[in-house]
């Protein structure tokens, strides 16, 4: 395991490590690809999750919430252009960049072809989507007090990562996160 100083969630992250050669896996979001593909004389694949304990592969999806705010001075023109947003056809327009996989199906197909135009096998991040027999998707989870789990979170983990704590050391954290969650 790594020193801290040579890994953490601030200074020196996942692909940091993999550019720089200290690491071979990271766990990383689909956001990613072209940043790791950039990698100079890295030669860099994407694996499908592991099997877990269903007997399945999981994934979890994100999603961005496109909305118009109750004090936007022009909701009218907000209106549409969110709704422009959640189009076949602005989706398109996204996934011809092959940056991100947008949240409709022609938007994705474009990404795929776009990556595949860079040469850059995708597969890995579309086969959990496509495949409801041997994989499971779920959406990120949403709770209340986000930021406050994850400032005991990070550094409970990076105390284990780290520095060599005991995993239960994460007893005490969970006590923690359910009485900010019990309020």
């Amino acid at each position: 395991m790594p020193p801290l100083s040579d890994y953490n969630v601030q200074s020196n992250q996942q692909n940091t490590q993999i550019a720089a050669g200290k690491a071979a896996t990271a766990f990383d979001g689909a956001w990613m690809i072209s940043t790791y593909a950039g990698f100079k004389g890295r030669d860099i694949k994407t694996a499908l999750t592991p099997i877990g304990p269903t007997g399945k592969r999981a994934t979890m999806m994100n999603g961005l919430a496109d909305s118009v705010t109750k004090a936007s001075k022009n909701k009218a023109g907000a209106k549409k252009w969110v709704a422009y947003l959640a189009s076949d056809a602005c989706q398109k327009v996204v996934g011809r960049y092959g940056v991100v996989f947008p949240a409709t199906k022609a938007g994705t197909e474009a990404a795929v072809a776009a990556y595949r135009k860079k040469g850059i096998d995708v597969s890995s991040f579309t086969k959990p989507v496509a495949d409801k027999k041997d994989f499971r998707t779920f959406s990120y989870p949403i709770a209340s007090y986000s930021a406050d789990m994850t400032a005991l979170m990070s550094p409970a983990m990076e105390d284990i990562y780290g520095n060599g704590k005991p995993v239960s050391s994460l007893d005490e954290t969970n006590e923690q996160i359910n009485l900010i969650l019990s309020q």
